[in-house]
């Protein structure tokens, strides 16, 4: 690790002192060093101009405090909008009217529906699709046995304990779900999973580290009524931001048309049920998890608003013409532009070659007509702009620098924006821009533009930081935005409200508060982080920063570490590595291994030489005898739970702790009514830790830990 130096290092005297010296040596004829002498004038205003230039290169300008942000890849964080859990439900007459059969086949909410709760704007932030179906049974497959758990969802007030694979999850272990009715197509719910009650688990990325891996499976009509000869059919998951029962978080699945959905009498006692389960593949928990409630209809709500959007197309043919399906939620009356890709760039079609069509949902269709019918659909793009904001925007471009550009949106989330910029007068060939916080390491050639979230304003460079398109009207257009209130949607929200033509048909209920939203880095808090990265650099070959860094290691729950190197370079250190648990002596799963040897490599931290381990656990034995008052009444347990705190502490140093046997005494001797500890001894039951004075020293790699107490109470005559 380089130390930084500093290179202000010396004052106006010490340099004028300095140089004093240096005159014999190098003019030694140079006899009259007095202040009216003019070579000691001239030696003092050099002196002078010296720590004038040490002063500014000691400083750390903002444009190269940047450029060293931008080196490390430290970037501002984007404005993100708050996001809330939310089901979404038939109405009662809609609901009738599918049981019955009037609805054979609800309809798919598209990602991007407008949903307000309590006036403020918010979006599905996928496509989802309502199922009119109750969850009746709910059974966990432990040691191949069939156990319901029904009555334990959401019944955690009475500490209730719902293992969804048991007490001891394996693979192979299974969840199974009961429904009274299923329909092909989305389906999703919210599984609220217990809080780890040991305490915070660190934030992981999931792609990384899996806890457990399994398959959502469905019974169909391949399956007949015997358990034993069940056949089961592989759902299509969407989305899993449980991470297989980990943490809370909707589950989305597809049910394909070509899965023939049968009720089935899976469990004895039970009625005919649509049945689902998850059966684990892998199972790697630290702890088994367990569920608190289990809710159909789940959605996930994010604060933002569309209003210029870059939607994705599918393809439909219909005889002679062509059907383009939008996914997404597209607002009615929406200004839209199709284009085509050409070797030139993209053409726009002339809305006369096609004709739109709006959906009650939200989404929309375009129809090509017969002259567009061979047209591959990967060459096109549609654009759509909100109508209550203006519809597509476009701009006037001057070429000057430093121009800005105001774009009439406000608090705009940063990483939403897509621009693009025509920059030939002889055609309408488009290319896109980039955003950036800044301009500080922007190159001449580099389509890069600063953008203003909180204001709108777009600013160019000065074709030195910065490219500079040519003057055109109408050349800079956006094609993608969404704005929101970003750390202000934070909150509880107590209704949800939809569109007049849908709330017929739907009804939203929040199930969680709005939570996530924040406001977009600035430079200097983005800095303020930065030096924190350096400030931890600086610390990363302690020891005690390598069991910080080890503690703290992405998605695993860690109580203690202790980091022992080798005798020598060469030799194997350890890594030893207590996780939370409710056991005493817990062991380290195999998963908190090599997630820990992964840490140790991506920071290298420690020489090639190490293995990562668990703790060497020492049982111990207390042989107590006290003495007490006969007046006064000392109960035994109160006793025994002074010597087990002070063997097992709950806090402090864990690993290689000195048990001094005068401690325990004087512990035990503030007890009312306790004369005296008569006798006292520690042992271990495995090796031999005593020292001379009696009490025990433990190695770095043990941890202690209480097997028996030999305890008597007397009084003061001894009996």
């Amino acid at each position: 690790m380089l130390k930084p130096h500093r290179l202000d290092d010396q004052n106006f005297i010490d340099i004028v002192n300095r140089s004093r010296r240096l005159i014999q040596k190098y003019a030694a004829d140079w006899t009259n060093e007095n202040a009216s002498d003019p070579g000691i004038t001239i030696l003092e205003m050099l002196s002078w101009l010296k720590d004038n230039m040490q002063f500014y290169m000691d400083q750390s300008h903002l444009i190269t405090q940047k450029a060293y942000m931008d080196l490390l890849g430290i970037k501002p964080l984007s404005g993100k909008g708050a996001e809330m859990i939310a089901t979404v439900n038939f109405t009662d007459a809609t609901e009738d009217d599918y049981r019955s059969g009037l609805i054979r086949q609800t309809q798919v909410l598209p990602q991007g529906f407008p949903v307000w709760a309590d006036g403020t704007r918010f979006e599905l932030t996928h496509s989802a699709q309502v199922q009119v179906s109750n969850i009746e049974s709910v059974y966990s497959s432990d040691q191949d046995l069939s156990v319901s758990i029904t009555d334990l969802i959401g019944a955690f007030e009475n500490n209730a304990a719902a293992y969804p694979f048991g007490a001891k999850p394996t693979a192979g272990k299974c969840l199974y779900i009961g429904f009274d009715d299923l329909r092909s197509g989305l389906m999703s719910f919210f599984i609220d999973v217990e809080d780890d009650p040991l305490g915070f688990r660190n934030p992981y990325d999931y792609e990384q580290l899996s806890f457990a891996k399994g398959m959502w499976e469905i019974a169909t009509s391949n399956s007949n009524d015997s358990e034993n000869t069940q056949v089961w059919e592989p759902l299509k998951l969407v989305e899993d931001e449980t991470h297989g029962f980990m943490n809370d978080g909707i589950v989305t699945l597809e049910i394909l048309r070509s899965q023939a959905i049968k009720r089935t009498r899976l469990m004895k006692g039970d009625k005919a049920l649509v049945w689902m389960r998850y059966r684990l593949e892998a199972s790697h928990y630290d702890r088994p998890p367990i569920i608190e409630n289990i809710t159909m209809n789940a959605v996930r709500l994010i604060q933002e608003q569309t209003v210029l959007s870059c939607h994705a197309l599918i393809q439909h043919a219909h005889g002679n013409h062509m059907d383009i399906q939008i996914a997404d939620y597209v607002p009615e009356g929406s200004e839209i532009i199709l284009e085509m890709m050409t070797p030139g760039g993209y053409k726009v079609i002339d809305s006369s070659n096609y004709q739109t069509s709006y959906h009650e949902n939200g989404t929309m269709t375009v129809s090509l007509n017969e002259h567009h019918e061979s047209v591959d659909i990967s060459t096109l793009r549609l654009i759509s702009g909100d109508p209550t904001l203006g519809g597509v925007k476009s701009y006037d471009v001057k070429g000057l620098p430093y121009e800005e550009v105001e774009t009439d949106l406000k608090n705009i989330l940063f990483d939403s924006v897509m621009i693009e910029i025509s920059e030939d007068y002889l055609s309408d060939r488009w290319f896109k821009w980039h955003p950036v916080h800044h301009l500080w390491g922007s190159q001449n050639d580099d389509r890069h533009i600063l953008l203003h979230p909180q204001t709108g304003v777009l600013e160019f460079g000065n074709n030195e930081t910065g490219m500079l398109p040519d003057s055109k009207s109408q050349s800079l257009r956006l094609i993608g935005a969404k704005l929101s209130n970003k750390e202000k949607g934070n909150g509880k929200y107590t209704s949800l409200q939809i569109d007049e033509v849908m709330s017929d048909t739907y009804a939203f209920a929040p199930l969680s508060k709005a939570v996530g939203g924040r406001a977009l880095e600035t430079d200097e808090e983005a800095f303020n982080r930065f030096n924190k990265e350096v400030k931890a650099l600086t610390r990363m070959m302690s020891k005690a920063h390598v069991e910080e860094i080890i503690k703290a290691t992405a998605g695993l729950a860690i109580r203690d570490v202790s980091v022992i190197t080798g005798p020598k370079d060469y030799d194997q250190g350890r890594v030893i590595v207590l996780p939370k648990s409710e056991d005493k002596t817990p062991e380290l799963p195999f998963i908190y291994v090599s997630s820990i040897q992964k840490r140790i490599e991506e920071t290298r931290l420690i020489t090639e030489h190490w293995r990562v381990t668990g703790p060497d656990y020492v049982n111990m034995r207390v042989k107590l005898e006290v003495i007490k008052d006969p007046a006064v009444f000392v109960a035994k347990d109160q006793i025994e739970e002074l010597v087990q705190r002070f063997i097992e502490p709950e806090t402090g140093k864990l690993f290689g702790r000195r048990y001094s046997a005068g401690r325990l005494k004087r512990r035990i001797e503030s007890i009312s009514g306790i004369l005296r500890v008569s006798r006292l001894s520690l042992q271990t039951l495995q090796g031999s830790y005593k020292r001379a004075d009696g009490d025990i020293q433990l190695p770095d790699s043990a941890i202690g830990s209480l097997a028996h107490i030999d305890l008597q109470i007397l009084d003061d005559q001894g009996w």
